[in-house]
């Protein structure tokens, strides 16, 4: 893959799996970081803490292999989970939709929820015993700035300004305020004294990201192709640190604007194992099926700035170890999960995941997800033919959208009746208009705009011919799941008279040719729309130049007020009036077509306790409360 790819999958969140990894490496300047064997070589005794009996590690499996273990660059769901576990940020997520001080010993933002300041714990350190301190914090922030960096990241930091107080002090700086900041401060943090030398553009390719220190509350001691070993920082010989090897103190930062400060909803191609029809989960109605015994998630809302919290120091771990075992494919993690050698698996197909959680002693965890599957259809001026509301409903309507979850999701999602999930404290249920499978009320919609039924197909107003839709997707090897969704949708249009072809393309050519170009009429999209969730790079009208997320080319005045309102700090009835009053343009609009929030799914044997069910954005987020987690029996 070209630099050029790599940015491109990057920007859209397109994990390319690596079936091998090249791992034989020069030497680093990463600090204390285990040597990294070579694929099929044992692991040399780890340097950095003890490693526990088998019998007391916790053992997860997972599919794909790690190949850039840092948060800002990490190409995998293996390389998420990685640094998940070994890189923390300033905040973490809480329960039930909460947010916690992490490397910051707490906050305080203005008035008006523009200026934030974040005060670092005094002991937090660096896995090679060097203190951290606000330099870092400008340091990374920087990294997601430059223009060299093309991880999806970038836009949440992009123009906002930072400055280091003193050591232990870095104030934010938004020309617009943004509710959903802490969002964006919960990504990971990198050591400048470490990195300052490391070009950004080979950052994810640098000895440090396969060798990573990091502040997290575990420490890699060593990983090959096919696992990893962690160990509780608590429990590893991190030298003691220095109060005086603090890095010089910078300050400095790009200004802001509206785009500033929250993850951005990316249209994603994320891989993972094409989920089969015919789940084992009980369904209760078409379309919302839930795994049967799975926990319920509670998220309460928390979208108010956050006064400053009662200064904390970490937990120690309960877990005296983690083995990650990773695998080529499903079928592969499951015949190593039933053989009893996991505690715990993850990514695998929703008819897999339940057949393994059926097994006595096992349980199946249902975490709601912000990623949408979506259709975007091109309103830009050229395309005058889906520009009416009429027509997108009509075209909503002709989508089965009970069986598409059914048989691509596997019953494992959950119906999207707005681009808002139906699990973040912004979903208003009164405003949510649930469009049902109904080919007559299609119909009626489409002859209502104009449309003409032929022979043949529908005739847009003005043609005696029928029209074509082409409708795009990531190709089945960059995303499989999108894929199916788009070829479900396809046959669903066929079925209803619109003559429809489906195209996958390559992550470049998908991106970059076609949806950034507005070179296409629809495309099936995953985005990742966050835990506050923010649409306005989405959908903003500023959003369609060059680099902007908005590929439908929507322009409505009034639809940017809305989405301006929604993302402003605020108080909680404030800011859930905003999202009601956004949600309901939304759903009369139809601006893009949602298909359904996918749920992650991981099977755990009943061995491990402690785990408590959230919204995620990403599945590496189940790690959230894995301080908590203990083996039942030794731990």
């Amino acid at each position: 893959m070209t630099n050029r790819d790599r940015g491109i999958v990057a920007v859209l969140g397109v994990l390319l799996i690596a079936l091998s990894v090249a791992v034989a490496l020069p030497g680093s300047s990463s600090g204390t970081a285990q040597t990294v064997p070579l694929p099929g070589e044992s692991a040399p005794p780890p340097s950095l803490g003890p490693t526990p009996a088998a019998d007391v590690v916790y053992r997860e499996g997972t599919i794909g292999r790690p190949s850039s273990i840092n948060p800002l660059t990490a190409r995998t769901q293996a390389d998420r989970d990685l640094a998940a576990l070994v890189f923390s940020g300033l905040v973490a997520l809480g329960p039930d939709g909460t947010y916690r001080p992490d490397l910051a010993s707490g906050w305080s933002v203005d008035d008006k929820g523009k200026t934030w300041t974040f005060t670092i714990r005094d002991d937090a350190t660096w896995q090679d015993g060097v203190p951290v301190t606000s330099a870092d914090v400008v340091y990374t922030v920087n990294v997601l700035k430059d223009p060299s960096y093309t991880g999806p990241l970038g836009a949440s930091w992009r123009e906002v300004n930072v400055t280091a107080i003193d050591d232990k002090t870095v104030r934010f700086e938004l020309t617009t305020p943004i509710g959903g900041f802490l969002q964006a401060a919960t990504v990971g943090l990198l050591p400048v004294h470490l990195l300052d030398q490391a070009p950004i553009e080979t950052l994810a390719d640098d000895p440090f990201s396969l060798q990573p220190v990091g502040s997290g509350p575990f420490v890699l001691t060593s990983w090959n192709a096919g696992s990893a070993s962690l160990v509780p920082a608590s429990a590893a010989n991190i030298p003691a640190a220095d109060p005086s090897a603090g890095s010089e103190t910078p300050t400095g930062g790009a200004g802001a604007s509206p785009d500033a400060a929250t993850s951005e909803p990316t249209p994603t191609a994320t891989p993972e194992p094409t989920p089969t029809a015919t789940p084992a989960p009980t369904p209760t109605a078409k379309g919302t099926a839930k795994p049967a015994g799975s926990p319920k998630a509670t998220p309460r809302p928390t979208p108010v700035p956050t006064p400053t919290p009662v200064p904390t120091t970490r937990p120690e771990a309960q877990l005296p170890g983690i083995e990650m075992s990773f695998f080529p494919d499903a079928a592969a993690l499951a015949d190593a999960y039933r053989a009893g050698l996991l505690d715990a698996a993850s990514g695998l197909p929703p008819d897999v995941a339940a057949q393994l959680a059926a097994i006595p002693g096992n349980r199946l965890l249902s975490y709601p997800r912000t990623t949408l599957t979506a259709i975007a259809l091109n309103l830009r001026p050229g395309n005058g033919e889906l520009r009416s509301p009429l027509v997108r409903h009509g075209l909503l309507a002709a989508i089965d959208r009970g069986t598409l979850i059914d048989d691509v999701f596997g019953g494992a999602a959950t119906r999207a009746d707005s681009l808002i999930p139906p699990s973040s404290w912004a979903f208003d249920a009164k405003t949510s208009r649930p469009v049902r499978f109904d080919p007559k009320r299609a119909a009626a919609d489409l002859k209502a705009a104009g449309w003409k039924r032929l022979a043949g197909g529908w005739a847009v107003p003005g043609s005696k011919k029928p029209y074509q839709m082409a409708l795009i997707s990531p190709d089945r090897a960059t995303n499989p799941t999108a894929m199916a969704a788009a070829e479900a949708v396809a046959k669903d249009w066929q079925r209803f008279g619109l003559q429809t072809t489906v195209t996958g393309l390559p992550p470049t050519a998908f991106v970059q040719d076609r949806l950034r170009a507005g070179k296409f009429q629809s495309a099936a999209i995953d985005v990742t729309i966050g835990l506050d969730p923010d649409l306005y790079p989405l959908l903003a009208s500023t959003q369609v130049a060059k680099g902007g997320s908005n590929f439908s080319g929507i322009q409505d005045v009034a639809l940017d007020r809305d989405l301006i309102h929604a993302r402003a700090p605020g108080s909680e009835t404030a800011r859930k009036a905003a999202y009601a009053k956004l949600q309901a343009r939304l759903v009369a609009k139809d601006y893009i077509l949602p298909l359904a929030f996918r749920d992650e799914l991981v099977v755990v044997s009943d061995r491990v306790k402690g785990q408590t069910i959230r919204e995620l954005g990403d599945a590496s987020d189940r790690f959230w409360d894995v301080l908590s987690w203990r083996l039942a029996d030794g731990g």
